[in-house]
């Protein structure tokens, strides 16, 4: 069987997302609090090896038969009027979000981004304004997505109001939360819809998108230090000492003295403080280690938050060990925590089961959108993130589905219409 050129982009690129990682926190003067390099390792890349081999196998009993690997995936559905909706919708949302913050929440963000962060969380919950606010806004992600995949189709003023889309969605929300989340996956989003969108090898198809990448990363990058440094603000503290504090508490350890960067000091330990925060799912899941008998309550905790809005589940308060500090794990971690060694296997083995319905999308060339283009999209973030994270934990990311949805429904009720 011949595998198309997308699924090998895939499967690459997640081998380089782990391997940055690696590479990254082994440039910032900290590491795990627990020295398990290589359990570490084994969990990553078990984890990686039977999701990957699961999804193939499924992939050549589905589809034994050779297939073009140069077709071209059905996936360009963002008609003009979508894209004028989305446009739309997601600064109707920011604005509405912002109302719901400042007038009914009365959150005063003149105090800076993170203390209003903690006002927010603190607040009493918003009300219907709020809510429809979060739900428009999320059009910017469909905007952010056709971007990419769609940008040789989209006329330049088009073009330029969908970025203004992402601006309002992505960094309008992110500075309103002073938070980081939705600028990860945002990042994320857009080396799916890079990866799953041509037909050359991964290294070419981000050479030829550069340009766009560079118009977009860095804005998306901006409000992750504004947030930063404001969060140093809060506890006027030094970026160096906000890294040393932030390190302990996520399960890290600083190199012991810390390292002098001169001028550069505060510039350096920003992004070194950016790397750590990002990453320390490793720390937290090399740190599983050593832990026994805590309530397992990561890997499918997020889903089960999500159904407690339907049906009442006990214990739902009881969280897992690291949630006490607000510390993240990596999706291999969370699998470890959860069930151990064997658990680790079998959960990846499911998670391989899910990863191969995306690859049959690719592989027989069905007609990819709407509701399949937004389990593509939250099935892949899952496993791009997940040396970081668990991506489906983040409540942003059910709000990421919304769009493809309603464009899926409304084409078929036009459909039916007419």
């Amino acid at each position: 069987m011949s595998v198309n050129i997308r699924i090998l982009n895939i499967i690459k690129l997640l081998f380089y997302i782990y391997l940055l990682v690696y590479i990254f926190l082994s440039i910032i003067p900290a590491s795990s609090a627990i020295e398990a390099f290589y359990f570490n390792l084994y969990l990553n890349f078990s984890f990686l090896f039977f999701s990957i081999f699961t999804a193939l196998m499924v992939l050549m009993v589905v589809s034994p038969k050779n297939h073009s690997t140069g077709f071209k995936l059905n996936i360009n559905y963002f008609p003009e009027k979508y894209l004028n909706i989305s446009f739309f919708f997601s600064i109707i949302g920011f604005f509405l979000i912002l109302y719901d913050r400042v007038v009914t929440r009365g959150i005063d963000y003149t105090s800076g981004l993170r203390a209003a962060r903690y006002l927010w969380l603190d607040s009493e919950g918003g009300n219907i304004i709020g809510i429809l606010g979060n739900i428009l806004n999320s059009f910017g992600y469909y905007s952010l997505v056709a971007i990419i995949i769609n940008k040789k189709k989209i006329p330049i003023i088009l073009h330029y109001k969908s970025i203004i889309s992402v601006i309002f969605c992505v960094i309008g929300l992110a500075l309103l939360n002073g938070g980081r989340a939705n600028i990860l996956i945002a990042i994320f989003l857009l080396l799916i819809a890079v990866v799953i969108s041509k037909t050359e090898s991964i290294e070419k198809a981000f050479y030829r998108n550069l340009r766009v990448l560079i118009r977009i990363i860095p804005f998306l990058i901006l409000p992750v230090v504004f947030v930063t440094i404001s969060s140093a603000s809060l506890g006027n503290l030094s970026m160096r000492e906000l890294f040393e504090l932030e390190v302990a508490g996520l399960y890290g350890k600083s190199s012991d003295p810390l390292p002098y960067y001169g001028q550069w000091d505060s510039i350096v330990y920003t992004l070194d403080y950016m790397i750590a925060y990002l990453m320390h799912g490793q720390w937290t899941a090399s740190y599983s280690r050593v832990l026994h008998g805590y309530p397992p309550f990561y890997t499918f905790y997020p889903l089960l938050v999500l159904l407690n809005n339907f049906v009442e589940i006990d214990n739902l308060s009881v969280t897992g060990f690291f949630s006490d500090t607000g510390a993240f794990i990596s999706l291999p971690g969370a699998l470890y925590y959860d069930f151990g060694f064997i658990g680790h296997i079998v959960g990846s083995l499911f998670f391989g089961l899910l990863l191969s319905v995306v690859f049959i999308f690719l592989q027989k060339g069905i007609r990819i959108t709407g509701i399949k283009l937004a389990y593509v999209l939250i099935i892949l973030l899952t496993f791009f993130m997940s040396p970081l994270t668990l991506a489906y934990g983040f409540s942003i990311t059910t709000f990421i589905i919304v769009p493809f949805v309603f464009f899926n429904v409304y084409s078929k009720l036009k459909v039916n219409i007419n």
